[in-house]
């Protein structure tokens, strides 16, 4: 599931997603079974709803989908993602390392470089 997948659940259910300055606000109340998948997903969420770009870095603080950090909210989740941001916001979302394990639905699949070369 991606946040555009989880923005049109949430409106297909009746529930407005829109940007309270950093934060999301959904009305009616956030639907308590998507809670966990709003958590993980809040910041590529805020991306869409206010077109800004996406950052997410791995532990190292290097780039998870590209070098310079920036990560398409439209797709899943990189694996090694750890901290996501919002260009032009100052608050940083961490993701728990076992997140993929609980969630993997919303996360890529591990990239395997050196493996399957001929």
């Amino acid at each position: 599931m991606t946040a555009l997948d989880l923005l049109s659940t949430l409106t297909d259910r009746g529930h407005t997603v829109t940007a309270d300055g950093p934060h999301l606000a959904i009305t009616p109340d956030q639907p308590a079974d998507l809670d966990p998948v709003i958590a993980i997903l809040s910041m590529p969420l805020l991306a869409v709803v206010t077109g800004r770009r996406l950052y997410a870095i791995d532990t190292h603080g290097r780039g998870c989908a590209r070098p310079d950090g920036i990560a398409d909210p439209s797709a899943l989740l990189p694996d090694a993602v750890r901290l996501m941001a919002v260009g032009g916001l100052s608050e940083w979302d961490r993701v728990s390392p076992h997140a993929a394990e609980a969630y993997p639905y919303l996360f890529a699949a591990p990239t395997k470089a050196g493996k399957g070369a001929a």
